[in-house]
């Protein structure tokens, strides 16, 4: 009896220094985390590199990715920016870069925002990354849903889109490690790489006479036409994107809201960050333009 008790006691011992081990790891864990958060905080205001977060906190999948990009945002949220919107990324065709399985999505904030027209100062507004070629949705209504109401009708998506708009979005892909040491989980933790997008007049949906998806986009520099694309190069389909938002905030219990942007994701291949005039013409909605200067 005397060694059962023994054995029992040395097993009891054992388990609750496991415990602490488990608590004290749990603990630096958190810490970690909290203090990389404040870091891309910093950075982000600062227009520096991000730290990649696959490189210092381990078994951090795409779930850990979208709670760190949550905490991120309320950082700069608790720091004066105010949302404006949503953004997709890697809504091409597979395979999609960084190993991404599936698009990605991040949240626009007013400061990002840049007038048609607007002259843009390279070094002082990005860390690094590119410009797409893409299309704003503006929100008619609030709307959220449970994850049992998809797939949702055309009708219903139709309905939640108020106007549309040419629209520059400039993704930032900037961090300390390079692009070839990071993952697409790093570009989910540093909000999908929100950074500024520039947006033309919106257009109201009722007077766009053709298919949203069959828009086609001239993109030019200087003068020269450098690409040429299709509104519906986003997951194929505007509605298709904007399901698939909906569909990822349904899952966190969120929605979107009257007057907020969508970015719905690149209409063919990103341009480079180089100085230049860039007018992007489609048809129906008109065009916007930016200058890049260094």
């Amino acid at each position: 009896m005397k060694n059962l008790n023994y054995l029992l006691l040395l097993a009891l011992s054992f388990f609750i220094f496991s415990c602490d081990d488990d608590d004290d790891v749990i603990d630096i864990n958190i810490t970690e985390k909290q203090e990389l958060v404040e870091t891309y905080a910093d950075n982000y205001l600062a227009v520096k590199p991000y730290p990649a977060v696959t490189t210092r906190l381990e078994d951090f999948d795409q779930e850990e990715a979208y709670d760190f990009q949550e905490d991120f945002i309320e950082e700069l949220i608790s720091r004066g920016e105010v949302q404006s919107g949503f953004k997709l990324g890697f809504t091409g065709d597979a395979p999609r870069p960084f190993g991404a399985p599936e698009p990605v999505y991040g949240t626009l904030f007013q400061s990002q925002k840049f007038a048609d027209g607007a002259t843009i100062d390279i070094s002082e507004t990005f860390a690094g990354g590119n410009s797409g070629v893409e299309m704003a949705l503006f929100m008619d209504r609030d709307a959220a849903y449970e994850t049992s109401d998809f797939p949702l009708s055309d009708t219903e998506l139709m309905s939640l889109i108020r106007s549309v708009a040419p629209l520059t979005e400039f993704p930032e892909i900037a961090f300390e490690e390079g692009k070839m040491n990071i993952d697409y989980r790093d570009l989910i933790a540093a909000n999908a790489g929100a950074r500024a997008y520039v947006a033309g007049t919106p257009v109201m949906l009722a007077d766009v006479g053709i298919s949203i998806d069959s828009l086609n986009v001239s993109v030019f520099k200087d003068g020269n036409m450098i690409s040429e694309g299709i509104t519906g190069d986003a997951l194929g389909s505007q509605l298709e994107a904007l399901e698939f938002l909906l569909r990822k905030l349904a899952e966190e219990g969120e929605g979107v809201k009257a007057g907020q942007i969508i970015a719905t994701g690149s209409l063919g291949a990103d341009l480079p960050l180089e100085a230049g005039t860039y007018e992007l013409v489609y048809d129906e909605i008109g065009s916007v333009t930016y200058t890049l200067v260094e």
